[in-house]
């Protein structure tokens, strides 16, 4: 895996990944243009983004009976130097008709969330992960991200 910045101008930075360019800048407030995302953004986006993707392919190789998908988060982060995320509270929202399968959706996020989602463990080991379910509006389930089995089993 690899990536590339470029500096623009200011505090913006044009970043390639495979043919993928896109513009990193800091905030108004920072010094930045706002010309794109600061990197703190883009990394929280890659942990929803990470885990979203879990929790699809597992909803459809389960036959979760889902129709959409959507997956929020939010972060504050702390005051002193190196200002990382408190924490991250994660939102998943699904949707779908009567044959919508919560035990499954739940099983899903749950396994993205303490296996598979390498995204989410990096960032977890300093952040924790807060997450809640929604299945077509009503909160079914809520809980944290816990990655401590498999980063055991994965150790050399």
């Amino acid at each position: 895996m690899d990536a590339r910045i470029v500096w623009q101008n200011g505090m913006s930075f044009e970043t390639q990944i495979r043919t993928h360019r896109f513009i990193q800048d800091a905030k108004l407030e920072h010094g930045g243009k706002d010309l794109g995302p600061t990197p703190k953004e883009l990394l929280l986006a890659s942990v929803i983004g990470c885990t979203g993707m879990d929790v699809v392919s597992l909803m459809t190789k389960m036959r979760a009976g889902f129709t959409a998908c959507e997956v929020e988060a939010q972060a504050e982060t702390i005051k002193t130097h190196p200002q990382i995320f408190d924490h991250i509270d994660v939102h998943f929202k699904v949707t779908g008709g009567a044959e919508l399968k919560n035990d499954v959706i739940v099983k899903a996020v749950k396994m993205s969330l303490t296996k598979y989602c390498g995204v989410s463990a990096m960032v977890d080991a300093t952040s924790p992960i807060k997450f809640k379910i929604f299945a077509n509006g009503q909160l079914i389930e809520s809980g944290e991200a816990d990655f401590s089995e498999a980063m055991a089993a994965g150790s050399p």
